[in-house]
């Protein structure tokens, strides 16, 4: 009878401890197929590009890859990032706040310390007169980029006699030089080196915001971006990136070489 009181017990016992090796197995590989953070970088001319020219993404793409956390950098173009980033395909969007969420979905998010405050503005060319106001616009073709952008100046309740979509701000620059549009909504100061000779009046400011990374959340997440805000902080304290400020970012001494380049 002891015998047989003592088979059960000592069975479960091996079993339970053959299913507890077996999970920890599985976690410890499941821990080592982990994909690493997957940040989606916008594709624009003035910001990104998978050869890495562009000073802004240089720096940024220092400041992600330097940590101490597996991180994936994936270019896409900018439509098609956001969209990624909206169908929780990936984990983090550079280049965005919870502001941009407002016109494009209402989910909660993740946001890193900012690091460089934005502008959308109206730019033409002269010899017309700078665009002045929000009433003005209604009777001009605005040249827009897609997604966020198009999406901002949707939900911002702008009225345009008409939209022109392009998925550059080069494109939207040389339609404008072509006559094709009449002003172009931009952010600024993020594309200063691409408007060389248009204008814009600093007191017509449609929305601000501030580029950040969006990530989704959970715990993996939220560490990440613990870790990033850490990372800006210190590039902005040893100058590889300038503080959160416009005019910091205009005197930029690599983003005034990349202009003068242009």
């Amino acid at each position: 009878m002891l015998k047989g009181r003592w088979r059960i017990p000592i069975f479960v016992w091996a079993l339970t401890c053959w299913f507890g090796s077996a999970n920890s197995a599985d976690k410890s590989m499941l821990s080592e197929r982990d994909p690493s953070i997957r940040v989606v970088v916008p594709m624009v001319s003035h910001w990104s590009a998978d050869t890495a020219d562009s000073p802004l993404t240089v720096a940024m793409k220092r400041v992600l890859l330097s940590m101490p956390v597996s991180t994936e950098l994936i270019f896409v173009q900018q439509n098609r990032g956001i969209e990624m980033f909206l169908r929780h395909e990936v984990d983090c969007l550079l280049g965005a706040d919870r502001s941009m969420l407002r016109h494009l979905a209402d989910f909660p998010v993740l946001e890193s310390t900012p690091f460089l405050p934005m502008e959308l503005r109206v730019f033409n060319l002269p010899p017309a007169e700078p665009v002045r106001d929000r009433e003005a616009l209604k009777t001009l073709r605005l040249g827009a980029q897609p997604a966020a952008r198009a999406s901002m100046v949707t939900g911002l309740g702008i009225k345009a006699a008409e939209i022109d979509i392009a998925s550059d701000i080069s494109q939207n620059v040389e339609k404008l030089k072509r006559g094709r549009v009449d002003a172009l909504v931009i952010g600024w100061p993020k594309a200063h080196h691409l408007l060389s000779g248009l204008q814009s009046d600093p007191g017509l400011v449609l929305e601000r915001w501030n580029e950040a990374v969006l990530c989704h959340p959970d715990e993996p997440r939220r560490q990440f971006v613990e870790v990033l805000n850490d990372a800006i902080r210190q590039n902005q304290k040893s100058g590889e990136i300038p503080p959160p400020d416009i005019d910091a970012w205009l005197s930029w001494r690599p983003w005034q070489g990349a202009a003068s380049r242009q």
